[in-house]
């Protein structure tokens, strides 16, 4: 039944905070139910507060509308239905649910005043995860969502793409008319979304891709259903930034989106594009343009979504008008040293929540590297981040059952008292001990411009400073503007040793290396033209005297090579370190590059004088080696490190504080 009666188109309810409220009802509408042009259907809701808000309605088949709602205060509260701005009185069925015991918190928000993300009641939310982009040939959402909440884990990244039967507008077996979305596909998502809600899981909803406009990166522009080759109304995958047309339906879908999914505290946040970078409109140099198209969609996106989630999207950070309108950024690292391009990363330099959307390896030696997963997944978390860095490789997570490392480091941390209410900052460490081992880094960089080309490598084994100014690629004269001079990098050996470049792989046009040293060639190589950009994994070594010195490395040949790292040795102590601490605790991260035998100590600037508990952690074994109270002087902590073969973490609290293992 169905009235424009507006004097009973008002009906009461009791509102239950942090619940999910849905009514369903039967609304017999004609067109297009998926545009708000023709069937704009939203429920009108009095809150507990007084506030009045609208809440879009969605179609799920047939006659049947919903509208679905989590209200942040209990009490009474009053709603009327509203089609194309009219009151209409319907009869509806009202479910009120719990959605989990983590949606109690509430929904994430970024922190008033600091970079980091809050729940509604005030409890610190740190994200860390890994990406489940789609499913694998072994394995679905079921699977990955109950090992990783089994392990401790709170956040994953999860694509609309089509191969995967997750964009509701673009199916592989039959044509989905643009403007329409299909309901088989909407209904996988949703269950999905009931997964993480199941397994404490918050999802990072990438709702684009690159690859859907793109001709040159990972392309489907081929395929689009968009593209007016296929019958649709796109001349060039650039135009989707622009085209009347494609704007309005891609807000119609966000809008069903908000709609279907918003009342969920587990959308952690909606992520407007995976790499935008990668984009031909990027590629053409049409920054002005993405950036208008993402401030747009995420105003359209707030004037819709009562909810507040929060919104984001991935892509290089040289783009400020691209982040003016996102709540943090989202950088991606493809790197041959995590750890050291994190170690590089200053928190104090954002002005709002940042932390790693995607990272991994450059070579298949480092994606099946369980010490080189540990090192990014540690050292992440001691950087004073928002949230951990996030792996991208699931589909070597999943057969592998790595799960067990996260679930190491979410136990230590749960010990350590992380996240807390207070801001935890990398702190100084340091290693000392008599014996020199290999002291490894590499460049932080990707396919960027070199900015900076003079490094001091220190002597402590602390990170090098500016790396990520350094792109891994080094141009030829091919593209000379990208990397105008030497390489130069100050060494100081306490003995004679070597030097070792990791040279990756080299562009199919060809390249060459020369390296110096104080100024005098000591190694040259040219690499030949050849059909494709060809992986050479060349080692190129020459000794080094001891006392200071400069290495410098520049390509004269026609095209790029990566330097994937510089290794000098012996250089440095052992084990490197990073370490974090909120004023009153702290904890650190000490890994190797290989196994040694060698006594260690380690000091940590910062900690307050007075009587500690130091409690060791095996990454590997996930379990305590040891636990000792140690008393801090005003020269900081001084402590004793246990053997260890290729990394061990620990932390310090006060002595009251009881550690139940």
């Amino acid at each position: 039944m169905q009235s424009q009666n507006p004097d009973r188109s008002w009906q009461e309810a009791t509102a239950k905070a942090f619940h999910l409220h849905e009514w369903s009802f039967t609304l017999k509408t004609s067109g297009n139910p998926f545009s708000p042009a023709e069937n704009d259907v939203v429920a009108e809701i009095l809150l507990p507060g007084g506030q009045t808000i609208r809440q879009p309605a969605f179609w799920d088949g047939e006659n049947t509308w919903r509208v679905r709602f989590t209200p942040v205060r209990s009490g009474s509260m009053r709603w009327r239905l509203l089609m194309n701005g009219k009151p209409v009185d319907v009869e509806a069925q009202m479910q009120m649910k719990a959605i989990s015991p983590q949606a109690l918190q509430g929904f994430v928000r970024k922190h008033p005043r600091l970079p980091q993300f809050v729940t509604d009641n005030g409890k610190t939310f740190y994200p860390i995860g890994q990406n489940v982009a789609w499913r694998t040939q072994s394995a679905d959402y079921p699977t990955f969502f109950e090992q990783m909440g089994r392990a401790g884990m709170n956040w994953a990244r999860v694509w609309l793409c089509h191969w995967d039967w997750k964009n509701p507008d673009w199916r592989m077996d039959r044509r989905v008319e643009p403007g329409w979305l299909d309901l088989e596909v909407l209904r996988r998502l949703e269950e999905i979304v009931r997964l993480a809600e199941q397994h404490g899981i918050y999802i990072q909803l990438t709702l684009q891709h690159h690859g859907q406009y793109s001709t040159r990166t990972n392309p489907n522009w081929a395929e689009n259903p968009w593209n007016e080759r296929n019958g649709g109304f796109l001349t060039s995958p650039e135009q989707f930034f622009t085209h009347p047309r494609s704007v309005e339906i891609t807000r119609n879908k966000y809008r069903y989106f908000v709609a279907r999914w918003g009342y969920s505290p587990h959308i952690m946040a909606w992520e407007l594009f995976n790499e935008v970078e990668w984009t031909d409109a990027a590629a053409n140099g049409k920054w002005d343009v993405i950036a208008r198209w993402h401030r747009e969609m995420a105003r359209f996106l707030r004037s819709v979504d009562v909810h507040r989630h929060l919104i984001t999207t991935s892509s290089h950070l040289e783009h400020p008008d691209l982040w003016a309108e996102m709540d943090y950024y989202q950088p991606h690292y493809y790197v041959p040293d995590i750890a050291g391009t994190l170690m590089g990363m200053k928190c104090t330099q954002w002005n709002k929540p940042i932390f790693i959307g995607e990272w991994g390896g450059v070579n298949p030696r480092q994606w099946g590297d369980e010490a080189f997963l540990r090192q990014g997944l540690w050292v992440g978390v001691m950087r004073g981040l928002a949230g951990a860095a996030q792996w991208w490789s699931w589909d070597t997570t999943e057969p592998r059952k790595w799960y067990t490392h996260w679930g190491s480091l979410t136990r230590f941390l749960k010990l350590a008292g992380f996240p807390s209410k207070t801001v935890w900052q990398p702190v100084q460490a340091q290693v000392l001990s008599d014996i020199r081992a290999p002291y490894r880094f590499a460049p932080g960089g990707g396919w960027q411009r070199t900015e900076r080309y003079r490094f001091t490598i220190p002597t402590d084994g602390s990170a090098v400073d500016g790396l990520s100014s350094l792109s891994r690629f080094v141009q030829g004269d091919s593209h000379r503007d990208m990397c105008r001079e030497p390489v130069v990098f100050e060494v100081d050996f306490a003995q004679a040793g070597t030097c070792t470049l990791q040279i990756g792989t080299v562009a199919r046009s060809g390249a060459a290396i020369t390296a110096r040293l104080d100024g005098r060639t000591v190694a040259e190589e040219r690499f030949p033209p050849a059909e494709r950009d060809t992986p050479v994994n060349k080692e190129i070594s020459f000794p080094v005297p001891a006392g200071k010195h400069t290495i410098s490395v520049f390509n004269p040949g026609a095209d790029w090579f990566t330097l994937d790292s510089v290794t000098l040795h012996p250089y440095a102590p052992p084990d490197k370190v990073a370490a974090c601490g909120d004023g009153k605790s702290a904890m650190w991260y000490l890994w190797r590059e290989q196994p040694v035998q060698a006594r260690v100590r380690l000091k940590v600037a910062g900690v307050k004088p007075g009587r500690y508990r130091v409690l060791w952690w095996d990454p590997l074994k996930a379990e305590a080696v040891l636990s000792t109270l140690v008393t801090v002087s005003g020269a900081g902590l001084q402590v004793e490190v246990p053997a260890h073969e290729r990394d061990i973490a620990g932390f310090l609290l006060p002595s009251g504080h009881r550690v139940s293992l």
